[in-house]
């Protein structure tokens, strides 16, 4: 179970896919903690590692930048 805290950055204008970074996403679900922040709660068949993962679409109208931990 990998957790991650995102920021709001705005409209999606380059989709980086998690698989891109050998992750498989298995599922996903999001809590909003506020306008700006948002925290994605999701599984991988994968080892998280400390690294920045990049961009990935959440869905049409934004994007968030996703920091592993």
């Amino acid at each position: 179970m990998f957790v991650a805290e995102v920021k709001f950055l705005g409209y999606i204008m380059l989709i980086n896919s998690l698989i891109l970074h050998d992750f498989l996403l298995t599922k996903f679900r999001w809590y909003y903690l506020d306008s700006n922040k948002i925290t994605i709660v999701f599984s991988t068949k994968t080892t998280v590692r400390s690294e920045k993962l990049g961009y990935v679409a959440i869905n049409a109208n934004k994007k968030f930048h996703i920091d592993g931990s």
